[in-house]
């Protein structure tokens, strides 16, 4: 019988992921619609979870889009509310 590594199988719920990085239910549900977070995997009626080793390299992903747009030079800054456009009669 092939036994499957136990640390590739271990889970974590959303709410565990929320504590683990403060994304919360709805931002990770915003995040796996857009594409960028793991799909929940129903293991259960009624009990989903994401597999600790893709949200590891959901993190990691994160934190090299971070620092990315961390070395870039910021963009112009817009203060205030926008102006609305001058208009000729």
């Amino acid at each position: 019988m092939d036994s499957v590594p136990t640390e590739r199988c271990r889970t974590l719920t959303p709410k565990q992921v929320e504590q683990r990085n403060g994304v919360s239910k709805t931002t990770q549900w915003r995040e796996r619609r857009a594409g960028r977070m793991p799909p929940l995997v129903e293991i259960s009626p009624g009990k989903k979870v994401y597999f600790l080793s893709q949200i590891e390299e959901w993190e990691k992903r994160r934190l090299a889009e971070a620092e990315e747009r961390a070395s870039l030079p910021p963009g112009p800054r817009r203060r205030g509310r926008p102006r609305k456009l001058a208009t000729s009669e």
